[in-house]
Protein backbone atom coordinates (compact mmCIF):
# COMPACT_ATOMS: atom_id res chain seq x y z
CA UNK A 1 0.00 0.00 0.00
CA UNK A 2 1.95 3.36 -1.05
CA UNK A 3 1.83 5.93 1.72
CA UNK A 4 -0.75 8.79 0.02
CA UNK A 5 -3.25 5.47 -0.09
CA UNK A 6 -2.05 4.75 3.85
CA UNK A 7 -2.85 8.33 4.82
CA UNK A 8 -6.24 8.35 3.01
CA UNK A 9 -7.11 5.38 5.10
CA UNK A 10 -5.83 7.42 8.08
CA UNK A 11 -8.17 10.28 7.46
CA UNK A 12 -10.96 8.04 6.67
CA UNK A 13 -10.44 6.84 10.17
CA UNK A 14 -10.27 10.42 12.00
CA UNK A 15 -14.09 10.96 10.50
CA UNK A 16 -16.64 11.04 13.18
CA UNK A 17 -18.87 7.99 11.78
CA UNK A 18 -20.35 5.16 14.22
CA UNK A 19 -17.79 2.17 14.20
CA UNK A 20 -19.99 -0.02 12.17
CA UNK A 21 -20.14 2.77 9.13
CA UNK A 22 -16.37 3.00 9.62
CA UNK A 23 -15.54 -0.28 9.40
CA UNK A 24 -17.96 -0.78 6.11
CA UNK A 25 -16.59 2.20 4.36
CA UNK A 26 -12.63 0.70 5.25
CA UNK A 27 -13.85 -2.73 3.91
CA UNK A 28 -14.70 -1.82 0.87
CA UNK A 29 -11.55 0.45 -0.08
CA UNK A 30 -9.36 -2.61 1.24
CA UNK A 31 -11.38 -5.12 -0.72
CA UNK A 32 -12.05 -3.14 -3.51
CA UNK A 33 -9.97 -1.83 -6.90
CA UNK A 34 -10.08 1.32 -8.03
CA UNK A 35 -12.87 1.76 -10.69
CA UNK A 36 -14.62 4.04 -12.66
CA UNK A 37 -18.20 5.14 -10.92
CA UNK A 38 -21.12 7.13 -13.01
CA UNK A 39 -23.05 9.12 -10.53
CA UNK A 40 -25.84 11.16 -11.48
CA UNK A 41 -24.56 13.95 -8.73
CA UNK A 42 -21.72 14.91 -10.58
CA UNK A 43 -21.30 17.43 -13.33
CA UNK A 44 -21.92 14.97 -16.83
CA UNK A 45 -19.14 16.21 -17.81
CA UNK A 46 -16.72 15.12 -15.16
CA UNK A 47 -18.49 12.03 -14.27
CA UNK A 48 -15.52 9.49 -14.81
CA UNK A 49 -14.56 9.29 -11.22
CA UNK A 50 -12.54 6.43 -9.73
CA UNK A 51 -13.58 4.91 -6.49
CA UNK A 52 -9.98 6.50 -5.01
CA UNK A 53 -11.50 9.96 -5.68
CA UNK A 54 -14.88 9.53 -4.11
CA UNK A 55 -12.73 8.64 -1.17
CA UNK A 56 -10.73 12.21 -1.41
CA UNK A 57 -13.77 14.03 -1.83
CA UNK A 58 -15.30 12.03 1.16
CA UNK A 59 -12.32 12.72 2.98
CA UNK A 60 -12.27 16.80 2.76
CA UNK A 61 -16.27 17.27 3.40
CA UNK A 62 -16.51 14.62 5.64
CA UNK A 63 -17.58 16.90 8.37
CA UNK A 64 -20.27 18.48 6.79
CA UNK A 65 -21.43 15.31 4.92
CA UNK A 66 -21.51 13.68 8.96
CA UNK A 67 -23.86 17.08 10.11
CA UNK A 68 -25.81 16.61 6.95
CA UNK A 69 -27.12 13.16 8.15
CA UNK A 70 -29.50 14.73 10.53
CA UNK A 71 -30.56 17.51 8.19
CA UNK A 72 -34.42 17.26 7.73
CA UNK A 73 -36.65 18.97 4.99
CA UNK A 74 -36.36 22.89 5.13
CA UNK A 75 -32.81 22.24 6.85
CA UNK A 76 -29.68 24.26 4.70
CA UNK A 77 -27.68 20.63 4.95
CA UNK A 78 -30.22 18.60 3.50
CA UNK A 79 -29.53 18.55 -0.07
CA UNK A 80 -26.23 17.88 1.14
CA UNK A 81 -28.13 14.51 2.97
CA UNK A 82 -29.91 13.73 -0.24
CA UNK A 83 -27.58 14.58 -3.52
CA UNK A 84 -24.12 13.44 -1.49
CA UNK A 85 -24.25 11.23 1.14
CA UNK A 86 -27.14 9.08 -0.32
CA UNK A 87 -25.74 8.97 -3.29
CA UNK A 88 -21.94 7.91 -2.54
CA UNK A 89 -23.61 5.33 -0.28
CA UNK A 90 -25.13 3.82 -3.45
CA UNK A 91 -21.83 4.76 -5.62
CA UNK A 92 -19.54 2.47 -3.18
CA UNK A 93 -22.32 -0.25 -2.92
CA UNK A 94 -21.33 -3.09 -5.47
CA UNK A 95 -23.52 -5.87 -4.98
CA UNK A 96 -26.85 -6.32 -5.66
CA UNK A 97 -28.69 -7.58 -2.34
CA UNK A 98 -26.88 -4.24 -0.51
CA UNK A 99 -28.13 -1.38 -2.98
CA UNK A 100 -31.40 -3.20 -2.79
CA UNK A 101 -31.24 -2.88 1.09
CA UNK A 102 -30.13 0.65 0.57
CA UNK A 103 -33.01 1.61 -1.25
CA UNK A 104 -34.92 0.59 1.27
CA UNK A 105 -33.14 1.79 3.96
CA UNK A 106 -33.37 5.51 2.17
CA UNK A 107 -37.05 4.92 2.30
CA UNK A 108 -37.37 4.06 5.85
CA UNK A 109 -34.92 7.54 6.37
CA UNK A 110 -37.73 10.10 5.01
CA UNK A 111 -40.12 8.14 6.93
CA UNK A 112 -38.29 9.21 9.93
CA UNK A 113 -37.97 12.93 8.66
CA UNK A 114 -41.55 13.24 8.46
CA UNK A 115 -41.82 11.85 12.71
CA UNK A 116 -39.15 14.31 13.38
CA UNK A 117 -41.15 16.67 11.25
CA UNK A 118 -43.89 16.38 13.47
CA UNK A 119 -42.49 15.98 16.55
CA UNK A 120 -40.69 19.61 15.85
CA UNK A 121 -43.93 21.56 13.94
CA UNK A 122 -41.96 21.72 10.76
CA UNK A 123 -44.34 20.49 8.57
CA UNK A 124 -45.59 23.16 6.07
CA UNK A 125 -46.19 23.24 2.39
CA UNK A 126 -42.47 23.48 1.57
CA UNK A 127 -41.32 20.47 3.81
CA UNK A 128 -44.10 18.49 2.92
CA UNK A 129 -43.48 18.75 -0.90
CA UNK A 130 -39.86 17.95 -0.32
CA UNK A 131 -40.52 14.79 1.48
CA UNK A 132 -43.17 13.78 -1.76
CA UNK A 133 -41.12 14.18 -4.25
CA UNK A 134 -37.75 12.27 -2.46
CA UNK A 135 -39.98 9.32 -1.77
CA UNK A 136 -41.53 9.62 -5.46
CA UNK A 137 -37.83 9.48 -6.80
CA UNK A 138 -36.92 6.59 -3.66
CA UNK A 139 -39.38 4.38 -4.74
CA UNK A 140 -38.49 4.69 -8.46
CA UNK A 141 -35.02 3.94 -7.98
CA UNK A 142 -35.59 1.02 -5.29
CA UNK A 143 -37.89 -0.22 -8.54
CA UNK A 144 -35.15 -0.13 -11.15
CA UNK A 145 -32.79 -1.79 -8.57
CA UNK A 146 -34.83 -5.00 -8.04
CA UNK A 147 -35.46 -4.29 -12.22
CA UNK A 148 -31.53 -5.23 -12.77
CA UNK A 149 -31.71 -9.01 -11.69
CA UNK A 150 -31.39 -11.32 -14.45
CA UNK A 151 -33.23 -14.26 -13.01
CA UNK A 152 -36.87 -14.06 -12.95
CA UNK A 153 -37.11 -16.19 -10.46
CA UNK A 154 -34.12 -14.21 -8.38
CA UNK A 155 -36.21 -11.22 -9.03
CA UNK A 156 -39.54 -12.25 -7.63
CA UNK A 157 -37.52 -13.29 -4.38
CA UNK A 158 -36.39 -10.08 -4.02
CA UNK A 159 -39.49 -8.46 -5.16
CA UNK A 160 -40.73 -10.43 -1.92
CA UNK A 161 -38.80 -9.49 0.62
CA UNK A 162 -39.04 -5.51 -0.61
CA UNK A 163 -42.75 -5.67 -0.49
CA UNK A 164 -42.24 -7.05 3.41
CA UNK A 165 -39.79 -4.59 4.25
CA UNK A 166 -41.71 -1.80 3.07
CA UNK A 167 -44.55 -2.77 4.60
CA UNK A 168 -43.54 -3.15 8.04
CA UNK A 169 -41.91 0.41 7.24
CA UNK A 170 -45.12 1.45 6.53
CA UNK A 171 -46.99 0.13 9.69
CA UNK A 172 -44.32 1.08 12.35
CA UNK A 173 -43.86 4.40 10.89
CA UNK A 174 -47.92 4.69 10.99
CA UNK A 175 -48.04 3.57 15.01
CA UNK A 176 -45.00 6.34 15.55
CA UNK A 177 -47.30 9.26 13.83
CA UNK A 178 -50.32 8.15 15.96
CA UNK A 179 -48.65 8.47 18.72
CA UNK A 180 -47.13 11.51 18.48
CA UNK A 181 -49.81 13.12 16.70
CA UNK A 182 -51.91 12.79 20.31
CA UNK A 183 -49.97 15.48 21.65
CA UNK A 184 -50.32 18.10 18.58
CA UNK A 185 -53.77 20.27 18.19
CA UNK A 186 -55.73 19.79 15.52
CA UNK A 187 -53.58 22.50 12.95
CA UNK A 188 -50.95 20.22 13.81
CA UNK A 189 -52.84 17.13 13.45
CA UNK A 190 -54.25 17.65 10.21
CA UNK A 191 -51.09 18.27 8.53
CA UNK A 192 -49.27 15.62 10.18
CA UNK A 193 -52.04 13.00 8.74
CA UNK A 194 -52.14 15.28 5.41
CA UNK A 195 -48.75 14.11 4.34
CA UNK A 196 -48.56 10.93 6.40
CA UNK A 197 -51.73 9.61 4.13
CA UNK A 198 -50.36 10.83 0.84
CA UNK A 199 -46.66 8.92 1.73
CA UNK A 200 -49.01 5.92 2.94
CA UNK A 201 -50.64 6.23 -0.54
CA UNK A 202 -47.47 6.20 -2.38
CA UNK A 203 -45.62 3.39 -0.74
CA UNK A 204 -48.72 1.06 -0.39
CA UNK A 205 -49.01 1.51 -4.21
CA UNK A 206 -45.72 0.63 -4.72
CA UNK A 207 -46.13 -3.04 -2.84
CA UNK A 208 -49.45 -3.78 -5.47
CA UNK A 209 -47.29 -2.39 -8.16
CA UNK A 210 -44.14 -5.00 -7.52
CA UNK A 211 -46.90 -8.08 -6.65
CA UNK A 212 -48.44 -7.33 -10.18
CA UNK A 213 -45.01 -7.29 -11.44
CA UNK A 214 -44.74 -10.70 -9.95
CA UNK A 215 -47.54 -12.01 -11.92
CA UNK A 216 -45.85 -10.92 -15.32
Amino acid sequence: MNEDFKKGIDSIKNIQMTRYEKDLVLKRILETKPQKVRSFWVNPVFYNYSFATLIILFVFVGGTSIYAEKALPGDLLYPVKTSFNEPLRAAITFDEIGQIEWEEEKIGRRLEEIESLSIQGMINEKTTQTIEENIDANLETLDKTIEKAQNRSERNDKTSKTQLKLQVQNEAHNKIIEKISQDKNENEKEKIKSLNDSVKKRIEKKIEDLEKRKKR
